[in-house]
């Protein structure tokens, strides 16, 4: 009988790490990446500047969308980001019934991740 109650005893210790629980920790924000500049404008001109370095041109008179690696142009200390909009001269023929609009988002990439897959740090 001891030794029946002593397995059954043993036995629950075994089993009890498989029957409980465990709340995952959620991930951290990453130590290094790589940054991304995701944008896309409509019926407005957008001028994105990282540290002085054209990331995308205001000069366009199309709607875009797009993202690029700013990593090139990221230096140790403080960085600059400009974004200018202006308002593009319609036609006749542009008149839309949507207000112009953008939208421009900071974010830090992980190795073997899409842009929008990564983690964001400021829109």
């Amino acid at each position: 009988m001891k030794q029946i109650l002593r397995y059954l005893f043993f036995s629950l210790f075994i089993i009890q790490p498989i029957l409980s629980e465990v709340k995952p920790v959620p991930p951290g924000p990453p130590k290094e990446g790589y940054y991304i500049i995701t944008y896309k404008s409509t019926g407005i001109n957008l001028e994105i500047l990282a540290n002085g370095y054209v990331v995308r041109s205001g000069e366009s008179i199309e709607d875009s969308s797009g993202q690029a690696d700013i990593n090139y142009w990221v230096i140790p200390g403080t960085n600059i980001i400009k974004i200018r909009l202006t308002e593009r001269k319609r036609t006749k023929k542009d008149q839309t019934n949507f207000p112009p609009e953008a939208e421009v988002k900071l974010m830090l990439g992980q190795k073997g991740q899409f842009p929008d897959e990564g983690i964001l740090l400021q829109q």
